[in-house]
């Protein structure tokens, strides 16, 4: 029979939840492209006295090739973020959004987050004070929020660990404070979202935060996005407020990712929505554009021997092209020698909450200089200090190392530039059963689908 080409979500799906109207969201974000287009267009965005080209690539398909699709109960496979786009945030499942620790207010302690709860207003809550770092956004996760049903489940989320790690970046803000030159650093916070977006929070009154969510929440998402954007709710209001505080010309950016987005999925669970997505940092052109010479990358604890996988090619390239990248463990932030992920803490306003200090101590942060050397210190280290014993100095180096992320050339693009996504990762298949209804489940779950190169490779998804 004829091979013919059809689009991978039916007419009716389209027709029933069609996706709401660029024209209501703020303009500077609109330039976001599907993952799709990301593979045929570049974003421009312009630098003091530089253009900045800003690639994105995967390696998504527009279309799928389907052969009698009607014999195979029409089995598809599908990019996750563009099948709910089109077919709504909770395609495929009528279970409630399980949203843990939520909070009746914001940071400030008010009820300011209800004002945020439509993907302009709470996008302009984290927009960057200078226009030239608009490029480095990744608003994804926030634009879920023009989904109503979405929207009306979502509460402010604020949790033990995110408090500490609100200490811990009131402790990085005093680092900055005490440097003449921290524009010359991008901070590149990797641990779980909602802990992430704390401790952005926690500096954004002397920091840039750049969120980079690529992904929308699920029901049964791998990857607990509902709780980063609880989280972003949180401390919309406080991160707003404090945009005007920032100095205009030392003004560090943080990028502010979620270490879950690549998380392995579990053996045999076939029902999990691969809602897993790498991330899409700056290219060495960009930083150099923006006077950057380090990076430095604040790590959770599985990621202090090794940054995550997905950015291995793109740190190695900083390296390389002479960007010292420097490791940061959060652990590295105590308060008097205590673990700085304290599961006891008690939920306070962010006007209560206490920094964390470089090595528990006080002076403690002339070491974090010493150490780092990405820094230059106001004061010099006064020789009567010693060391703290809970820290050390830093021994990661940037290496190139296997992944299954490895980029492959793409035209005349540079390694380092495009990332290889593992056949599976970020896709979900879906099934139309006997009475109509449509199940949506994990790359392969419903047996081969003929679909694209996810057929003919046997639907294995990426598990490690």
């Amino acid at each position: 029979m004829a091979k013919k080409k059809r689009s991978t979500t039916t007419e009716t799906a389209k027709a029933s939840t069609p996706k709401p109207p660029e024209e209501q969201y703020a303009s500077w974000w609109q330039n976001n492209l599907s993952r799709r287009e990301m593979t045929k267009k570049i974003l421009v965005g312009s630098t003091i006295g530089a253009t900045v080209v800003f690639v994105m690539l995967n390696q998504d398909n527009d279309e799928y090739e389907y052969e009698d699709e009607e014999s195979y109960g029409g089995i598809a496979d599908h990019d996750a973020l563009e099948l709910q786009r089109t077919s709504g945030w909770n395609v495929g499942s009528s279970s409630a959004l399980a949203l843990m620790d939520t909070a009746p207010n914001d940071s400030k302690g008010g009820q300011n987050w209800k004002d945020l709860l439509q993907p302009a207003a709470l996008l302009a809550a984290y927009k960057p004070a200078s226009e030239t770092l608009l490029p480095y956004v990744v608003p994804t996760l926030v634009q879920s929020l023009g989904e109503s049903t979405l929207c009306s489940a979502m509460q402010p989320v604020f949790s033990p660990a995110m408090q500490n790690a609100y200490s811990c970046g009131l402790g990085m803000r005093d680092l900055l404070k005490k440097s003449n030159n921290p524009e010359s650093t991008m901070i590149v916070v990797d641990v779980p979202g909602p802990q992430s977006v704390a401790f952005a929070a926690a500096m954004s009154d002397v920091a840039e935060p750049l969120i980079n969510f690529d992904n929308w929440p699920h029901p049964l998402g791998r990857v607990k996005s509902h709780e980063t954007l609880g989280a972003l709710l949180y401390y919309g209001a406080e991160v707003q407020e404090n945009r005007s505080k920032r100095p205009a010309a030392k003004a560090p950016v943080v990028v502010v990712l979620d270490d879950e987005r690549i998380a392995a999925l579990e053996q045999g669970d076939a029902t999990t929505f691969d809602n897993r997505y790498v991330a899409k940092m700056p290219t060495v052109q960009n930083l150099k554009n923006m006077g950057i010479s380090h990076v430095l990358y604040v790590a959770s604890p599985s990621h202090e021997v090794h940054e995550s996988d997905d950015l291995n090619e793109d740190f190695v390239a900083y390296n390389d092209a002479g960007i010292d990248v420097s490791m940061l463990p959060l652990s590295s932030f105590t308060s008097g020698g205590s673990a700085a992920i304290n599961t006891t803490a008690t939920r306070t306003a962010a006007s209560a909450a206490t920094p964390y200090y470089y090595g528990g101590q006080p002076h403690g942060h002339a070491f974090f200089f010493y150490y780092g050397g990405m820094y230059r210190p106001v004061r010099s280290v006064p020789s009567s200090y010693a060391p703290p014993s809970s820290v050390r100095r830093p021994s990661y180096t940037a290496a190139r190392r296997p992944t299954v992320f490895t980029s492959r050339s793409v035209g005349a693009m540079a390694t380092g530039i495009g990332k290889q996504r593992p056949t599976g990762f970020g896709r979900v298949s879906t099934a139309v059963g006997s009475d109509g209804t449509t199940r949506v489940g994990r790359t392969g779950s419903f047996g081969s689908s003929r679909s694209g190169s996810f057929g003919r490779s046997g639907g294995r998804g990426f598990s490690s």
